[in-house]
């Protein structure tokens, strides 16, 4: 999972999941059924890419957007912390119930 806050961070993505796969631009811009030069400058982080195109690449490469809040986010963070933090307690108590009992 990747957090994009940026038309340059989206267009980094894109460029490094068409690379993974293989693909040059012009394969995944007839996947996509778009111009090399709209892939290309989505790649480079064109902040007026039209957004129809966008998720077609987006398609072409079989990547989904989720959209989530930032507090959403935190609350997802905060709670996996936590449960970290009690997993870890409990460790540490099954480590100290075993060290005492030897």
């Amino acid at each position: 999972m990747a957090v994009v806050r940026s038309s340059t961070q989206l267009g980094r993505l894109l460029r490094e999941a068409r690379s993974a796969r293989g693909l040059s631009q012009r394969e995944l811009a007839s996947l996509a059924g778009c111009s090399q030069r709209f892939l290309s400058e989505l790649e480079r982080g064109k902040s007026t890419a039209e957004i129809g195109k966008v998720f077609d690449v987006l398609e072409a490469l079989e990547l989904l957007v989720d959209v989530t809040s930032s507090q959403d986010a935190v609350s997802s963070l905060v709670a996996r912390t936590e449960a970290q933090i009690v997993a870890r307690s409990r460790a540490e108590t099954h480590l100290a119930d075993y060290l005492e009992a030897r």
